[in-house]
């Protein structure tokens, strides 16, 4: 009797032991090599983390671990302060002031594009309007509803399309319209090249269409400051947009900040906002 007693004791002992290893396993810790992001998500739905050591150099389809915004850094307010006076206003001032939508943009993509071009815009799109205040971009039907417009092709036809295009050095290319009193945007134009079809070159055209897309919404100059942005063209590593990019958009659409701002009234209401 004594020896069966004991036996239930060890077998209990054990069972226990294993169930508060369970409970008490800590927490996986969520370093760089496996934090899922919301832009490898959207391009690659069913692509799961990668946890080598290489994950947080590089990633598999060649977008880089920059690309991430499922996380918040800690971005400090000084070096955002800094981000968004660059990128909005460049070296020189921008002239007329700041300059940014007031209504939805409704997009028009036509010309030659495939599906899965069409989703690398749109998952580049869909990053964009989860920007805290962004006046959202919504994709149309027809040229006739948009005022933004899309166009992919070879430089020739895209040229006959777009008169003021050059691709010399890149494969987009894009121009806004504004308002002369107010330096609100209210028209735009995009233009993709899509002749060279090279694997090597997807991502760098990848890159430029978020530029462009940056761009046409008021963020119009590069920084260095934040390696991983797209803004950043001494790396030249990020092909879609980070969470530095994500906030500054963001930042420039809080309804503190208005179109036709100038640098000094800008960063007096920008400084409010970071406080």
């Amino acid at each position: 009797m004594l020896k069966r007693i004991m036996i239930v004791s060890i077998i209990l002992i054990l069972t226990f032991g294993a169930c508060s290893c369970s409970i008490l396993r800590p927490v996986e810790e969520t370093t760089t090599a496996n934090r899922y992001t919301i832009a490898e998500e959207l391009l690659h739905p069913n692509m799961e983390a990668d946890t080598s050591s290489g994950y947080g150099d590089r990633m598999n389809d060649g977008m880089t671990a920059s690309t991430r915004v499922s996380f918040s850094d800690d971005l400090k307010a000084g070096e955002l302060e800094s981000l968004f006076m660059t990128a909005v206003f460049g070296r020189n001032g921008a002239d007329g002031g700041l300059k940014k939508w007031s209504n939805q943009i409704n997009y028009y993509v036509g010309g030659e594009v495939t599906d899965e071009q069409l989703e690398e815009l749109n998952s580049i799109i869909r990053l964009m309007n989860s920007a805290d205040g962004f006046v959202q971009m919504k994709k149309v039907e027809s040229e006739e509803e948009a005022n933004l417009v899309i166009m992919y092709g070879d430089p020739v036809t895209l040229k006959s399309i777009f008169d003021w295009i050059n691709f010399k050095d890149s494969y987009t290319g894009s121009r806004y319209k504004e308002s002369f009193d107010t330096s609100e945007i209210y028209y735009a134009e995009i233009g993709v090249s899509t002749e060279n079809t090279d694997e090597a070159v997807v991502p760098i055209r990848r890159r430029e269409i978020a530029r462009e897309l940056f761009s046409i919404c008021g963020i119009s100059y590069s920084s260095s400051m934040y390696s991983d942005s797209i803004l950043n063209d001494e790396s030249g590593i990020a092909t879609m947009p980070s969470t530095s990019d994500i906030t500054l958009l963001g930042l420039l659409y809080n309804e503190k900040i208005r179109s036709g701002m100038k640098e000094m009234e800008a960063l007096q209401v920008l400084k409010s906002i970071l406080e």
